[in-house]
């Protein structure tokens, strides 16, 4: 009689533990895609468009950094980066193809990408990535200074408009010394 005693009460705890047992293994944190970084990403196209930011030495102008990483089965081009709103303007770029399973800086894209608009550091633009297969992807990327990890990102020449003028300004460039004043 003991050991069926023992046998129930081992069945019985099994029973038990079965819904807490059946749980692990599936959809862990650590099986999903983890993007910790400063820019914009999608992924939900053919191309991951990852770590989109502006780099703005100075209010209204910077350069556009990102990475395009091409899923799909066939090469692929960027045709176009366009800002979504009006008030942006965006240096033009030579359609430039994305190998299958490669990636592609947007930096290397000639002398870079110049984006031109009404923002400052601290706010998000909207961009639209035009590619060849038709994917469109739409990103707020946000502004950030010309500092600590970007301090050394060479900028893209400024945009020319169609009148012929650049759209460099007369502002300030922002300054990278830190505010805090005990150390932290």
């Amino acid at each position: 009689m003991h050991h069926r005693r023992t046998l129930v009460l081992a069945v019985g705890a099994l029973l038990l533990a079965t819904p807490a047992l059946s749980s692990c293994g599936f959809n862990l944190a650590t099986d999903r895609v983890n993007t910790t970084q400063h820019g914009a990403t999608n992924r939900d196209k053919a191309v991951d468009v990852l770590a989109a930011v502006i780099i703005a030495e100075q209010p209204g102008t910077g350069t556009l950094s990102a990475r395009l990483v091409n899923n799909s089965d066939g090469p692929t081009e960027l045709t176009e980066i366009a800002g979504a709103e009006a008030t942006l303007s965006v240096s033009s770029i030579e359609p430039t193809e994305i190998a299958s399973g490669r990636a592609l800086a947007v930096a290397d894209l000639g002398e870079g990408i110049r984006v031109d608009g009404d923002y400052v550091a601290g706010e998000v633009v909207p961009l639209t990535m035009t590619f060849s297969n038709g994917d469109q992807v739409t990103l707020d990327v946000p502004v950030v200074k010309a500092c600590d990890i970007y301090a050394d990102v060479e900028q893209a020449p400024p945009v020319e408009s169609e009148t012929g003028e650049s759209g460099e300004t007369e502002a300030e460039a922002y300054s990278c010394e830190s505010h805090d004043e005990g150390g932290h």
